[in-house]
C-alpha cells in the first residue's frame, strides 16, 4: 500500500480519488492503481470519500496486484476454487479442519450464503447506515434495527458493522 504526503492510503485531485497497492512475491513487485468508486460504480469525489471506500478500494486493489502475478485468476474468470488448491491447503494444513466440508457444502448450495445480503436493497442500505451515523446512533441499536428487518449471517452482520463504524468515523471527522 502507498501513502500521500499526508501519510493517507488513497492519493485524489478534483476528478476523484485513487489508491495504489504493490504486491511483491519472489522479488518481483506488481503495482496497481485502483479509481476509488461508489456502489453504482461511479468515482467518489474526494470531499466525499469514506474509509468504508477507501477499504474497498484497497482489498480489490490488493486483489488486482495479486491477479497480475498469476495467482487467483479463477476468481476473475467467475470460477469456483479449483479442487487442486483446496486439496493443497488441505493437504499442508493452511485451513482448519472442516474448511473442504464448508467448502463442499457451499458448492452444493450455490455458494448462497456467501452471497446472502440478507434480501436488502444495497442503495437503500448505504443511505440508511450513512443516516443513522449522521446522528450517531449506537453500532449495537443499528445492528439490532437490520435484525428485526433482515435475515443477517454472522459474515453480514460484521461487514455491515465495519461499514457502519466507517460511516461514523467519517461523520465524526
Amino acid at each position: 500500500m502507498f501513502e500521500n504526503e499526508s501519510g493517507m492510503p488513497y492519493f485524489g485531485d478534483h476528478t476523484g480519488g485513487m489508491v495504489k497497492v504493490g504486491i511483491t512475491i519472489d522479488g518481483h513487485e506488481q503495482v496497481e492503481w485502483l479509481a476509488i468508486r461508489d456502489f453504482r460504480n461511479k468515482s467518489v469525489a474526494i470531499d466525499k470519500i469514506t474509509t468504508g471506500d477507501i477499504e474497498v478500494a484497497l482489498q480489490r486493489c490488493g486483489t488486482k496486484a495479486i491477479a497480475r502475478h498469476g495467482l487467483g485468476m479463477y476468481i476473475y474468470a467467475g470460477e469456483d476454487v479449483p479442487q487442486e488448491v483446496i486439496d493443497t491447503m488441505v493437504k499442508d494444513e493452511l485451513v482448519e479442519p472442516g474448511f473442504k466440508e464448508a467448502v463442499d457444502k457451499a458448492a452444493k448450495d450455490g455458494f448462497k450464503e456467501a452471497q446472502d445480503d440478507g434480501g436488502m436493497n444495497i442503495a437503500v442500505r448505504t443511505k440508511w447506515l450513512k443516516d443513522m451515523a449522521s446522528k450517531a446512533v449506537p453500532v449495537d441499536t443499528v445492528m439490532s434495527k437490520m435484525k428485526e428487518k433482515y435475515k443477517i449471517s454472522k459474515a453480514l452482520e460484521k461487514s455491515l458493522t465495519d461499514e457502519y463504524i466507517g460511516y461514523l468515523a467519517t461523520a465524526k471527522g
